[in-house]
């Protein structure tokens, strides 16, 4: 298993790791939300974001974030929509 010491977000609120808390409704499902973002800000100051990665893969998480991903069926999804 990968060495995730020293995570960002160890001590944070779990709720912001779980899509299911947020607050989709008010912007449609399906898009993210300010609570995603700021679950993606923090993965992405975070030190061990790469073993993260890999053990989300390897878990084949799904509907939570991590690595600053949303992550369904084992397989990641950008939490920010590119826009035109």
């Amino acid at each position: 298993m990968e060495d995730l010491t020293g995570a960002s977000c160890a001590g944070q609120d779990p709720g912001i790791w779980d899509p299911d808390m947020h607050h989709h409704a008010y912007v449609g499902n399906g898009n993210p939300c300010w609570q995603c973002d700021d679950a993606a800000d923090i993965c992405a100051e975070c030190p061990v974001l790469e073993a993260c990665f890999v053990q989300a893969r390897r878990l084949r998480e799904s509907y939570t974030i991590r690595a600053g991903m949303l992550w369904t069926n084992g397989r990641p999804r950008n939490l920010r929509k590119r826009r035109a």
